[in-house]
């Protein structure tokens, strides 16, 4: 987060200002490094397997960060192009911290996969919904800047459905919004609503909830699915 800040130019984290914002760049990367190092010599103490998975999680997610910003002004960019993103990006961090989770608990190889598959889907769904209430949710609710991925050039699912919705003519205006955010925010916003861009998103994070569900079937029932499964519907649910 220390670093994706950064990234993002985020200026509010969980409504509190930001590492970057306080102390500057410099000083929240570095931060971030000693927190990443301190992780590396935790993972030391770990069976070789399961340091296997922290190490290839987090190269999954350094990868799809650097997908994303390869990808920066991209306005052509398709939805399986973006899926793959945010499976690297975000859902590759969920499906690892599940598959942690089962491995340390022991359970069967089956489980295992269920419950990684179960993580990969909630982490698409919780990117899907992250990215939409960058775009369209209240700034004192979320807790986090508004509008960082836009600013920074980079399209979420409801920019890309607009895209594909509109005409010729509308298509270059929407181009024009997202070459200036910050200044035509809200007409792109209304754009997004009056197409069905918004509310297509929310169906799309509620898609992958329904496959994080049904991974789970492979689970014994128990508190601790029912406490999964609610989880993952909180996830598309925490809209403002």
């Amino acid at each position: 987060l220390l670093h994706d800040d950064v990234i993002d130019e985020g200026q509010t984290r969980r409504g509190a200002a930001t590492v970057n914002r306080l102390w500057g760049n410099e000083s929240a990367v570095l931060l971030g490094d000693f927190v990443l190092s301190q992780v590396f010599r935790l993972v030391a103490d770990f069976e070789p397997v399961v340091a296997k998975v922290i190490a290839e999680t987090a190269a999954r997610v350094c990868e799809g960060e650097l997908r994303q910003v390869a990808q920066k002004q991209n306005w052509r960019l398709t939805e399986a192009q973006y899926l793959s993103i945010i499976r690297e990006k975000s859902a590759a961090f969920f499906s690892g911290c599940c598959h942690l989770g089962a491995l340390l608990s022991g359970a069967v190889q089956p489980q295992v996969e269920a419950l990684a598959d179960y993580g990969l889907h909630a982490g698409v769904a919780f990117q899907i919904t992250d990215d939409l209430l960058d775009v369209a949710g209240d700034e004192r609710a979320t807790g986090k800047t508004a509008g960082s991925d836009l600013g920074a050039s980079k399209l979420t699912l409801a920019v890309i459905h607009l895209i594909g919705t509109v005409d010729a003519a509308a298509r270059e205006r929407v181009y024009e919004l997202l070459e200036s955010p910050r200044d035509c925010g809200d007409e792109l916003k209304e754009l997004l609503a009056g197409h069905g861009s918004l509310q297509y998103a929310r169906d799309r994070a509620l898609d992958y909830v329904r496959d994080a569900e049904a991974a789970l079937e492979r689970v014994p029932a128990s508190a601790a699915r029912d406490a999964l499964v609610e989880t993952a519907r909180f996830i598309v649910n925490r809209t403002a």
